[in-house]
Formats: structure tokens, C-alpha cells, sequence
């Protein structure tokens, strides 16, 4: 549900879906006229022009009689900026006045009040009107017939042809339309859809790298025509060339580390003979310190290097816990310190040396920096598919703006925390997290009694 809330609250599918609604309402807009066309709303006019010129001549003969009527008609089939269409028949049938080659009998369609609507091609006829129909071979005539006095009928007609054609043409011109502007809604939802698609996914990597600092992972592309594709490629140009400098600056201390080991070593073995035994206990010292915080760095580096996950399997995290405090117990009752369980029985993949590790400097530092007959709390809990352990202390805490500052290598709040150390612990524990997909989140314990303390999280997935 989340992923969809943010692809809906996403300017581009936004903008998409306006523009599609826009279009949406030109096809509506356009249907609606291709609704009228289809309706005959264009033959409207000559329908009401015929009706006029029928209910004339039934008019004029009525006044002035059939004779009369006639010679009017005649009249206009000589005025060649005439075009309508006559024809005149007698009591027997004969065409007595006609610019129309028959009385329409076959052939003929019946519209709606009396109109008819037939076709006359152009050989029959002998009349200044040609149809402008593209290769039209004949006129398309709607016409109406009326009664005369003494047995008349007069037959008025209209050529329709380029009404039709743009009737025709109307009809045609919406339907492209309306295809287009359609194919045009579902191009811009899609491009929507696309854009915020790439774009999540790229934020979405992009966020799992620094929230977990795997600057090995790289931005899938399965295309290269589009921006987007091209910024990913960049942005993975990017992520290598980081991890180079990242590497190259973490290989520095590993490989100090690595190549000073052996020296240091052979220093300590001949402190051993330098007399008297104060200067040599003092020696000795200097040189374990150095040699601890080799060892320290050797082994967070041999951990960010573990891509294998071939220890990983499934342990009962509480057991583990249990015997990390049976470990710890002796130096908990030293200091009169009181340690609360709220464990539940659960059982999830690690690599159990690595996770056992990481759990025992965390719970050093809270009995190392807790002071004597405080409280130590640890609880181990499911929520969203993660295993969290939670290890809250009585300290004297860190401050919010050092979260961050103490998962990296060295650093030390000399201020607040003047316990011997190497600032390495926390560094071991990011890394082995990191290992496990997981993630070390630091908060203050508002619930300590002195009023101050840390609440170190350990969380990674139940399933690798």
C-alpha cells in the first residue's frame, strides 16, 4: 500500500493524469458532435427548404391556379442558379414540368415526414447542377411530394450530395479523433507509469545504499533510449567510482593493520627480556594496546569482506542471548547491576559466531558505561518481518547529533566515555549487521531511572 500511496502522490503521474483527463474531455467533446452528425442534423436544412418551396407552389396554385403554377416552374428550371429539383405530373401520370428524368417509384428509401431520398445518375439528366462528390456517378436527391388542384402532384427535391460527403467526412474525422486522443490519455498514463516506476526504483536503490552503505549495489537498466536510463547508467558510474574510493580508503587502515601485526609482535616478544620489570610491564602494554587495535580493525575488515553467506542458518535468537548474558553474568554482579530478559522464542537466519560478536560489544559498552546498581534491559521481538534485539543501558548516553559518528571506525566520545578502548566496537557491529541485510539504529532511553542512557537496536530480516 505504501508504494502505491507514493506512486500516486508522484508529480509525474499527477501531470499524467491531468493531461489524460484532458483528453478524455476532448473525446467526449468530439463524440458529442459526432453524435450529431450521426443524428442528420446537416440534412435539416434542405429538409426545411423543401418544405418551404412544396408548401409556395401549393400556395400559388391554390391563388392562381395550376396554369400559372406551372409557367413559375418552368421559370426557375431556365435559371441556372437554380438547384432544386422539379418534377410535375398530370392526372394520367405524364411529366408535364420536370428537370427530373422520371416520377421516383423504384429505388427509393422512406425517411421521416413524407421524404423519400433516391438516386439519378448524371446520363439521365440534362441539367446545369453536377455533383461535386468525388467520382460520384450520380446526384443523391431528397425530395418530397405535395398535391396540386385538378389531380397535379409536384415532386421538390434537393441534391444532397456534398452533405453527405460532409457528413461522411465529419463522421470519419471524429472516429480518428477519437482514436487518437485516446491512443494520446493512454500514451501519457503510461509514460506516467513508466517515469514513476524508473524513478522509484531509482530511489529506491539509491536509499538502500545509504541506509546500508552497500555501494556494490547498481541500478538495473533494461533500456538505453530513454533519460532515465541514461541517468542510471551515470548514477552507476557513480556508485563504482565511490566504492573504488571507499574501498581504497578502508583498505589504507586494514592494510596498515595487516603489515604492522607482524612487527609488533616481534617488538612485544623482545620487551619480554628488557629489564627491570616496570619498564617491561609498561612496554608490554603500549604494545597490546596497538596489537588490540590491529586485531580490531583486521577483523571488521574481515567481516565487510564476508559476501558469502554460507554460515548463515536458523538459530534460536533467544538462546543465543541467554548464553551471551551466562557469559556476562559475573561481571554484571560485580557491579550490582540489574539485567531484565523480556525475550520470545524466535528463530531466524545469521551466522551465529558473527551475530554473537556484535550482541556481546553492544552489551559491553551498556555494563561497561552503565553505573553500578543500574538497570540493563534486553529484549528480543518480531515486527514487519525483522528480527529486533534491543539492548537499553543506564549510561551516561550520546548525544542525537553522534549517532552516526559512533558506528564509524575510532570514534570516541572521549567527553563523556574515558573507559579504555580502541572506538572499534560499534564499527564490528555496523559491519556484522550490514552483513545481515540489517541495520544498528541508536536512541535515547527515556525510560532509564537515572534519566539518561542508549537504547542500541539491532535489526535484520528473518529470511536472507
Amino acid at each position: 500500500m505504501q508504494a502505491i500511496q507514493r506512486f500516486y502522490a508522484s508529480s509525474s503521474f499527477i501531470i499524467g493524469l491531468i493531461v489524460s483527463a484532458l483528453l478524455v474531455a476532448g473525446i467526449l467533446f468530439v463524440t458529442y458532435f459526432q453524435t450529431l452528425a450521426q443524428d442528420n442534423i446537416l440534412l435539416r436544412e434542405p429538409r426545411a427548404a423543401i418544405d418551404s418551396e412544396l408548401r409556395y407552389l401549393i400556395s400559388l396554385a391554390e391563388q392562381r391556379g395550376t396554369p400559372e403554377t406551372l409557367a413559375h416552374i418552368r421559370e426557375r428550371l431556365d435559371d441556372s442558379r437554380h438547384y432544386y429539383f422539379y418534377a410535375v405530373r398530370d392526372a394520367n401520370g405524364e411529366l408535364v414540368a420536370a428537370n427530373l428524368p422520371f416520377w421516383p417509384n423504384n429505388n427509393i428509401e422512406g425517411l421521416d415526414n413524407n421524404f423519400v431520398a433516391f438516386e439519378v445518375d448524371h446520363s439521365m439528366m440534362n441539367h446545369h447542377a453536377r455533383s461535386s462528390r468525388w467520382l460520384s456517378p450520380h446526384f443523391d436527391i431528397m425530395a418530397k411530394a405535395g398535391s396540386l388542384p385538378n389531380g397535379y402532384e409536384v415532386l421538390v427535391g434537393r441534391n444532397v450530395d456534398e452533405l453527405e460527403v460532409a457528413q461522411w467526412v465529419g463522421t470519419r474525422l471524429g472516429l480518428i479523433t477519437i482514436v487518437i486522443l485516446s491512443a494520446i490519455a493512454l500514451l501519457c498514463f503510461g509514460l506516467a507509469y513508466y517515469m514513476v516506476t524508473r524513478i522509484n526504483r531509482i530511489a529506491a536503490t539509491a536509499d538502500r545504499v545509504v541506509s546500508t552503505g552497500n555501494l556494490s549495489e547498481r541500478l538495473s537498466v533494461d533500456s538505453s533510449w530513454d533519460d532515465l536510463s541514461k541517468l542510471s547508467l551515470a548514477l552507476n558510474r557513480m556508485f563504482a567510482e565511490l566504492e573504488f574510493q571507499v574501498n581504497a580508503i578502508q583498505s589504507v587502515s586494514d592494510n596498515i593493520a595487516h603489515d604492522l601485526r607482524t612487527p609488533l609482535t616481534r617488538i612485544r616478544a623482545k620487551i619480554e627480556e628488557v629489564e627491570p620489570a616496570e619498564v617491561r610491564y609498561k612496554l608490554l602494554g603500549d604494545v597490546d594496546v596497538l596489537l588490540g587495535m590491529f586485531n580490531g580493525l583486521l577483523r571488521i575488515a574481515k567481516v565487510e569482506n564476508t559476501k558469502q553467506q554460507h554460515a548463515f542458518t536458523a538459530f534460536k535468537i533467544n538462546n543465543i542471548i541467554e548464553d551471551l548474558v551466562e557469559l556476562y553474568e559475573p561481571l554484571i554482579d560485580e557491579k550490582s547491576q540489574q539485567l531484565t530478559l523480556q525475550l520470545s522464542e524466535i528463530s531466524c537466519q545469521c551466522d551465529r559466531d558473527l551475530f554473537f560478536q556484535a550482541l556481546g560489544n553492544v552489551l559491553d559498552n551498556a555494563v561497561k558505561f552503565s553505573p553500578e546498581a543500574s538497570n540493563i534491559s534486553i529484549r528480543l521481538f518480531t515486527k514487519d518481518e525483522q528480527c529486533i534485539v534491543q539492548i537499553a543501558d543506564s549510561g551516561p548516553g550520546i548525544p542525537e547529533r553522534d549517532y552516526s559518528n559512533v558506528l564509524q571506525r575510532f570514534f570516541r566520545l572521549e567527553e563523556s566515555r574515558s573507559t579504555p578502548g580502541f572506538g572499534l566496537g560499534m564499527s564490528l557491529v555496523a559491519a556484522v549487521m550490514k552483513v545481515h541485510q540489517g541495520s544498528v539504529i541508536l536512541s535515547s532511553n527515556k525510560q532509564s531511572a537515572t534519566g539518561s542512557g542508549l537504547v542500541c537496536e539491532l535489526r535484520w530480516p528473518l529470511t536472507l
